[in-house]
């Protein structure tokens, strides 16, 4: 199996599940997004995640097609920008950030476009390869 079709299935059913947890559980994600940051430790850990998935997907998936595969590599470039942030940049700061993301309608918008992407993804991996 090519390394696309994988990552193009993986990355896309895990933006449907996402997608669908943004649109059912608003209320539970605005509170316990915030304190995640309450928890220094907790927030080394995440960022080190999103670096590792950043950079694994960069380096073994960096494709610049003008394809579907496309929004993989972005997705690997935006997790690593990700977890690069969350190491170098104050909590306080990232918290302030992240209560603007989540505030009123914003995870709504947020669970369609992971769906939407998602179901993208997946449509590609699994149907059109």
């Amino acid at each position: 199996m090519n390394l696309s079709i994988f990552l193009g299935r993986t990355v896309g059913l895990y933006l449907i599940i996402t997608g669908f947890f943004y649109l059912l559980r608003r209320s539970y994600i605005q509170k316990a997004a915030l304190q995640i940051f309450d928890n220094e430790s907790f927030v080394i850990i995440t960022a080190v995640m999103s670096l590792i998935i950043g950079l694994l997907i960069v380096v073994g998936h960096n494709v610049w097609e003008w394809k579907w595969t496309l929004t993989i590599t972005l997705l690997g470039y935006l997790s690593l920008i990700k977890g690069l942030l969350r190491l170098f940049v104050p909590s306080h700061a990232d918290k302030k950030i992240l209560k603007k993301a989540l505030a009123k309608d914003n995870p709504i918008y947020i669970g369609i476009v992971c769906l939407l992407l998602g179901l993208f993804l997946t449509y590609e991996g699994f149907f059109r390869a």
